[in-house]
């Protein structure tokens, strides 16, 4: 996380800082005793610090940050989507109401072509390997509630994982085949769903390729068109390409990243687990971001048998 040079002279000098105390209220919905409560204050000690400037420590904003799920990287930035986050913390609130909407920041709601699939299996991932305190971390960054993800077919834009990896490669060490092992986990944590369940009656790699590549796509997005080249008992070459009014509405040249390119490797290959066997063999032979024309992928599983 980004704190201003000195978060200290930024809270006591800047007028700007009240005014982004009093928008986060107004967002949460909460009265004045109810926030001075939150800020640590007396009512009158609030009720002074209006006139005066309030007098927040660090790690008051911290607890709020935890408490009402946002970044404070964009808070000091003013980067918050308050209307996502009034309708998350309302959502998170409504105990009475089981069919609460969560709501995605504006930014990942333009042309949202990927599933909410996706991002349950990144997320399934990153708590195995680095724990809760991670994934807490990326949905507070995003503004986001994790219930959000567990509706598998809602829909989110190709742009919020491409964020979402940049923003993990600031936070931690990431390995060359960190996304790779990543897309894997889509086998796992799909294996019990409906979805699952279709790709274990399938007789080999053969159909299961034939079908994630055809009618099963829609599963996990509608950003690409997806072209299988060759498909035999050995091996499928499929050819993946950005529909190109997806990219025009997100301003992109290509969707994606070559990250992105590997997390796709990784659910590719680990496809052929659904069935009991081990993962087929995966090669990207062109890439978009290695400036190709296309994305192609070779698939072999021939030594599975």
């Amino acid at each position: 996380m980004h704190l201003p040079n000195d978060p200290l002279k930024f809270r006591k000098n800047n007028q700007s800082f009240q005014i982004k105390l009093e928008n986060l209220r107004l967002a949460l919905g909460l009265s004045h005793s109810e926030w001075a409560e939150h800020l640590h204050m007396t009512q009158g000690g609030y009720e002074k610090s209006v006139i005066l400037g309030p007098k927040v420590s660090l790690a008051t904003m911290f607890r709020l940050s935890e408490t009402f799920h946002f970044s404070l990287d964009k808070f000091w930035k003013n980067e918050l989507d308050y209307r996502a986050l009034m309708a998350n913390h309302l959502a998170q609130n409504d105990t009475e109401n089981s069919s609460q909407v969560y709501l995605i920041p504006e930014k990942y709601q333009v042309a949202p072509f990927s599933r909410t699939r996706t991002g349950k299996v990144m997320f399934d991932f990153l708590e195995s390997k680095a724990g809760t305190g991670l994934v807490l971390m990326v949905f507070r960054h995003f503004q986001m509630n994790p219930r959000l993800f567990d509706n598998l077919d809602g829909w989110i834009n190709n742009i919020f994982f491409t964020d979402m990896f940049n923003f993990l490669e600031e936070m931690i060490p990431v390995s060359r085949n960190f996304y790779y092992l990543m897309g894997r986990q889509s086998t796992i944590t799909n294996c019990q769903t409906d979805l699952g369940k279709v790709y274990r009656q399938m007789k080999g790699p053969k159909w299961i390729y034939e079908n994630l590549f055809g009618e099963l796509m829609p599963f996990y997005e509608r950003n690409s068109n997806y072209q299988i080249l060759d498909l035999n008992h050995d091996h499928c070459i499929v050819r993946t390409r950005t529909k190109k009014e997806i990219a025009t509405a997100l301003r992109v040249r290509h969707l994606g990243s070559p990250s992105i390119c590997q997390w796709k490797a990784g659910v590719f290959s680990a496809a052929s687990g659904y069935i009991g066997l081990k993962d087929a063999q995966i090669r990207e032979t062109h890439c978009v971001h290695r400036g190709d024309p296309d994305c192609v992928f070779e698939i072999n599983y021939d030594h599975l048998f």
